[in-house]
């Protein structure tokens, strides 16, 4: 904690400017996720989701403060013609925003900004941009959708 101190006053004292990483999400993980319908070559191990084909994968879950969320997702993704796969999230049928996924290696990209009432809800993401050509396959593994809280 102390190095991180120092590090953000030496870079502020630069001239640079930061946003803290905030609160941690609350996550909904790989095993929560649910395919919608049926998708070719879908695998779900409970921590990594799988998406090799088009298709939307869907849970449910319970806000218990309401107020703005950042939405998020903990992703991977195989790029095709130089392009990373794209996610877009959708709560209680209204589109939260799109997000590409632009690492081989799994981080945290975010999705967008909504306010969410306190109960239960339902989100689905849809992978976007599905494409196979001349041997590159881009693909999108999902490890979670998180939400962070923002009015603190």
């Amino acid at each position: 904690l102390r190095a991180h101190r120092y590090a953000s006053a030496v870079l502020g004292n630069l001239g640079a400017s930061f946003v803290g990483r905030g609160a941690e999400p609350d996550w909904v993980s790989a095993r929560q996720i649910e395919p919608v319908g049926t998708i070719p070559y879908y695998r779900n191990d409970g921590k990594e989701i799988s998406l090799v084909a088009a298709g939307a994968v869907q849970a449910d879950f319970t806000c218990a403060r309401p107020g703005e969320y950042e939405v998020v997702l903990q992703a991977r993704s195989k790029p095709a013609v130089g392009v990373y796969a794209e996610a877009e999230i959708s709560i209680d049928g209204t589109s939260v925003g799109v997000a590409t996924v632009p690492s081989p290696t799994g981080i945290v990209v975010s999705v967008g900004r909504t306010h969410l009432a306190d109960g239960e809800h339902h989100f689905v993401l849809t992978y976007t941009n599905d494409l196979y050509e001349n041997g590159e396959d881009r693909n999108l593994y999902v490890h979670a959708v998180g939400f962070r809280r923002l009015d603190e």
